[in-house]
């Protein structure tokens, strides 16, 4: 009796993780030479959590939220975007793309398909220093302590869009 709720999280959760795909520059490229669809009608989410940090000597900084704490004279603005997280997509350039998990115009998150190994794919572009893994978020240079490795993922079903319309044959029948 305890097992069947069990067994039926794992199959709902099996089913729901695979369900989503990485984004590459294929699909990219198909969606873009597709008369169906455009980046901006595409539904994306990160495939870790993304933790950003952001800290101030100021109170009044223009943060839209987040949880804020006050420790040794600094304001510590955390922003958490959960894996998963729905967002929306902008070209910004051939191998770029602002990610938006938020309203506004300087809420976004770069990614990019880089040259290094994984070439295809859209991974969270990132600086790093001696002081740690920076982004720029909100208009913001923010450290990254968790999810600095972040991919784009989509829906599988849109994994090979392409222009061609499918249709079915009805066949002929044969007339005497």
């Amino acid at each position: 009796m305890k097992i069947l709720p069990i067994l039926t999280l794992g199959v709902l959760a099996s089913l729901t993780i695979s369900c989503k795909v990485q984004f590459e520059e294929s699909t990219r490229y198909r969606l873009e030479t597709s008369n169906e669809l455009t980046i901006e009608q595409v539904q994306f989410y990160n495939d870790k959590p993304i933790k950003l940090l952001y800290k101030s000597t100021s109170k009044n900084d223009a943060i839209k939220g987040g949880k804020v704490k006050f420790n040794n004279g600094f304001y510590y603005y955390h922003i958490n975007i959960p894996k998963n997280t729905k967002s929306i997509a902008k070209s910004s350039n051939k191998n770029e793309l602002h990610v938006y998990f938020e309203d506004g115009q300087k809420g976004f998150l770069t990614f990019k398909n880089s040259q290094n190994e994984n070439w295809e794919l859209y991974q969270l572009i990132t600086t790093k220093t001696d002081t740690g893994t920076f982004v720029n978020y909100d208009g913001k240079q923010m450290q990254i302590t968790n999810g600095d490795q972040a991919v784009l993922k989509i829906k599988k079903s849109l994994k090979n869009t392409n222009d061609k319309k499918r249709r079915r044959v009805k066949g002929l029948k044969v007339v005497r």
